[in-house]
């Protein structure tokens, strides 16, 4: 049930019970004013309390619910037996898909024409503290990654959903990493001299 709705009730529950209360209070005796008085101001604290813990639950559930929708669905749940380590290169692909591949891959691409979108994989992180800083993820950069394929082809984990589909690939979830090559100061001194006149 959408927030909306909770305070809509909420606020009819409330006014129904402060017409309620002012009705007895107003038509009855003394004696009766004291009698009803403190079991509606009781009342109205506990429906208050009810309606504002209801409205804190599906306030979460939603956000969750729009935290997800962002994300492509991960397919990938289980890991190949079998440990590697490979050495990937960053494409910079003029669409948003798996951008990972190794130099072998690209250099087959270049001499027989085989498509090189086919082999590229997604990388994912085992932990957050893995994940790669914003300075890698240049075109041309090599990283040596550490980890395993998981079965099935899919999606990283938290990969944000854009207007363009994105096709299924290979995902590899690395333990560590290391990096051989980083294009980063060339790419940040080219902006830098394109900027300056």
């Amino acid at each position: 049930m959408p927030a909306t709705e909770y305070i809509s009730a909420f606020v009819i529950l409330f006014n129904f019970i402060t017409a309620a209360e002012r009705k007895e209070f107003y038509s009855g005796t003394s004696a009766m004013r004291d009698r009803y008085t403190p079991s509606f101001n009781s009342m109205k604290f506990v429906v208050t309390i009810a309606c504002l813990f209801l409205f804190a639950c599906s306030s979460n559930t939603s956000k969750l619910k729009e935290d997800n929708a962002d994300y492509y669905p991960t397919y990938t749940k289980e890991l190949e037996d079998t440990t590697r380590t490979l050495e990937l290169t960053y494409i910079a692909w003029a669409c948003q898909c798996a951008n990972w591949a190794t130099e072998a891959d690209i250099k087959k691409s270049q001499d027989d024409g085989d498509k090189l979108a086919d082999k590229s994989i997604f990388i994912e992180p085992a932990d957050n503290a893995l994940e790669l800083p914003d300075t890698l993820g240049y075109s041309g950069d090599l990283i040596r990654f550490t980890g395993q394929f998981y079965k099935d082809k899919g999606y990283p984990k938290k990969y944000p959903k854009t207007e363009m589909q994105v096709d299924k690939a290979k995902v590899f979830r690395y333990t560590k990493y290391q990096v051989l090559r980083s294009n980063h100061r060339d790419f940040v001194s080219d902006t830098a001299t394109k900027v300056t006149h």
